[in-house]
């Protein structure tokens, strides 16, 4: 062989590796930019510890618990939550989960809900966050176990499933102690 033939497979071979090396560093760069519009889905309960109570994923997408503190909100971050929706009343909530929210770079949205129930503008702002891609999955927490509960079988009702599966849909993400009020806001009996 001559070193005419020598040189071109050589040069041929640096060019195929620089040309290998550019697609790698290409799909490197590509990679976390097509894994972030990709769903992701809310965990389920056995890879979430007690810093986020009473969890229960009542969707895909969707989870509720109750009451955060900062360490649930590292938590919530570490697990895959994009967005964490509040529902405790403003005098409960204090600055300290918004604060801790902007430091873990999670979306931090104060919905408060004042009485027992969400209002049904309240409910038209949740659904209006949870139909947001970009914030989903999306952990709704609230003053104490069932808050969020209530909230998401209220929620459901006002999406068009029907009264006794969104009250059923409730129970599955923890609704207890708002049961009855629940029930009187879907127009259900007790034995429904």
């Amino acid at each position: 062989m001559d070193r005419t033939g020598h040189r071109a497979r050589k040069g041929q071979r640096r060019a195929a590796g620089i040309a290998l090396s550019a697609a790698i560093a290409a799909m490197v760069a590509v990679g976390p930019a097509a894994a972030q519009d990709e769903p992701r889905e809310a965990p389920f309960g056995d890879k979430v510890s007690q810093r986020i109570p009473f969890y229960h994923r009542a969707a895909p997408q969707v989870a509720t618990s109750g009451p955060l503190g900062r360490l649930g909100m590292i938590e919530a971050k570490a697990v895959g939550f994009r967005t964490v929706v509040s529902l405790r009343p403003k005098a409960d909530e204090g600055g300290n989960l918004e604060t801790m929210a902007r430091f873990t770079k999670i979306r931090f949205v104060a919905l408060p809900v004042e009485g027992a129930l969400p209002s049904e503008a309240q409910l038209k702002r949740l659904a209006a966050i949870l139909g947001e891609t970009p914030a989903r999955p999306v952990l709704i927490y609230g003053r104490d176990r069932d808050q969020a509960a209530a909230a998401w079988a209220l929620l459901r009702a006002m999406e068009g499933v029907p009264a006794r599966i969104a009250y059923q849909e409730g129970l599955t993400a923890g609704l207890r102690g708002r049961a009855g009020a629940v029930r009187e806001r879907l127009g259900l009996s007790k034995q429904d």
